[in-house]
């Protein structure tokens, strides 16, 4: 079993707070951490999908939580992540995920969650079941990590 690291994140911004109260999550971003400690992501200041240097995304981000998560190939899913670099931002995730409609198997732009579930799907590792695919949010990632912890615990 291998492990691939997920950073979350929030700040003091607007949009921030509005990505947060619309997901009822204390995250509102989130991005794939490699081992060349960049972070594959896709953010609406940025436009679109990015690999950022760590430092340059703390910076940016403010506040953030780095977990680990389970998985079969890591570097298979960051493969799949970096095939999607230069994709735009997708602003209709946002809008979808108010109103509970928005496919993120379209692969024509993403916005962060969207992006990791899809990688580790086409990476040989998915997360969610096909009905859940409609709508992924920081939120849903990060309580899949709490999912893992407890089976660790118990």
């Amino acid at each position: 079993m291998d492990t691939i690291r997920i950073v979350f994140s929030r700040s003091v911004s607007v949009f921030s707070y509005g990505v947060r109260f619309m997901t009822w999550s204390d995250w509102s971003h989130c991005g794939i951490l490699t081992a060349e400690n960049t972070v594959v992501e896709s953010a609406f200041k940025l436009g679109g999908v990015v690999e950022t240097p760590f430092g340059l995304f703390a910076e940016r981000v403010g506040e953030y939580v780095i977990i680990e998560m389970p998985c079969r190939d890591a570097q298979a899913i960051i493969d799949v992540a970096r095939s999607q670099l230069g994709k735009k931002y997708d602003w209709t995730g946002l809008v979808g995920i108010a109103i509970h409609s928005r496919n993120w198997q379209e692969e024509d732009s993403w916005w962060c969650s969207e992006l990791i579930a899809w990688s580790f799907d086409k990476g040989g590792n998915p997360l969610f079941t096909p009905e859940a695919r409609i709508r992924i949010t920081p939120q849903h990632l990060f309580m899949l990590y709490h999912v893992e912890i407890c089976r660790h615990v118990n």
